[in-house]
């Protein structure tokens, strides 16, 4: 028997990667819509986000009844235009909402208690991981993703990006349409041998989950990410607002001053970076009240967004800070 009818097929990785490529491109940012419209681009789009499928599902270990159904969920899953929302934000460094994540793929039929053969979470690191790799080999998106820079920023353990840059050039070397994974295992036709080859994917080590720091520093992330607007306004029902989808880090490491330069010309290469992230940013000494003004910005440009009746109010921004 062939061992990829009891794991998944070229042919079912391809259906799902293009419905989620499909997606990612239909609510990505405006920006990365626009830079996407070509057909070159598109097709290496495809490739990265086939990348990223492969190794979240390469995670799945589960029995071949088990796969079955994990096949149906994946599919709903995957042809959610609110999973590609999510996983699009790989694109500009921004890493998922884990708790929309479970809750979406509970929705598309998953119960941890009768399929427990995937450790969800580390799936989605794993697709985030593989889709930066992958795009490490595609020169065309290097404009629109910058993965270099977005590989230093990320928070994806170095041993997981590690393995996911050894799988994406296995796949690199292999024919698409002969990609398929059994019982973990990917397996592929060579593009030069015609040889059927083989490769294992490492499990991401335990380390991160048993280490109290990263558990604690993840939790409050995902607490602090939801923007609390009812400070501001007790009648806010939307939605809710993402601290990330607004608001970016400067990341300043390696940033050194020179005795004659400015501040804003030290910074000036990281602020382009957040810049190309599509995200607004402020900054303010201690005392200037940022974290109100957050607030009320953020506040003020969801309103704009969702009510166009409200004035837009322009708000002053603090003094930039000259000392270093």
């Amino acid at each position: 028997m062939d061992p990829l009818t009891l794991g998944f097929s070229a042919a079912y990785l391809a259906n799902i990667g293009a419905a989620l490529t499909k997606h990612i491109l239909s609510t990505g940012t405006r920006r990365i819509r626009k830079a996407l419209t070509g057909t070159e681009e598109k097709k290496a789009l495809d490739r990265c986000v086939r990348a990223g499928v492969v190794a979240l599902l390469s995670q799945c270990n589960a029995t071949s009844d088990e796969v079955v159904l994990l096949k149906d969920i994946f599919e709903r899953f995957f042809d959610e235009p609110d999973t590609a929302r999510e996983l699009s934000g790989v694109l500009t460094g921004k890493q998922p909402d884990m708790e929309e994540m479970n809750l979406l793929f509970q929705d598309a039929g998953y119960d941890p208690d009768t399929l427990p053969g995937i450790a969800f979470d580390r799936a989605i690191t794993a697709f985030e991981a593989a889709f930066l790799a992958g795009a490490a080999h595609e020169p065309i998106l290097q404009p629109v993703i910058q993965t270099s820079q977005l590989l230093e920023q990320t928070r994806i353990q170095r041993d997981i990006l590690t393995e996911m840059r050894k799988m994406a050039a296995f796949l690199k070397e292999s024919k698409p349409e002969t990609i398929g994974i059994s019982a973990g295992t990917i397996i592929a036709e060579n593009v030069v041998s015609g040889e059927m080859l083989s490769y294992t994917p490492r499990s991401p080590t335990q380390a991160a989950e048993d280490n109290w720091e990263n558990f604690y520093l993840k939790r409050l992330m995902v607490r602090c990410e939801s923007l609390d607007l009812a400070a501001i306004d007790e009648t806010w029902q939307e939605e809710k607002v993402r601290v990330s989808d607004v608001f970016t880090t400067l990341y300043l490491k390696g940033v050194e001053r020179l005795p004659d330069q400015s501040v804003s010309d030290a910074i000036r290469v990281p602020i382009q970076a957040a810049e190309a992230a599509g995200a607004m940013m402020i900054q303010g000494r201690p005392g200037e009240a940022v974290e109100r003004l957050s607030d009320q910005s953020l506040f003020d440009v969801r309103q704009k967004i969702s009510d166009e009746r409200f004035p837009f109010r322009p708000l002053k921004l603090p003094a930039p800070w000259t000392g270093w």
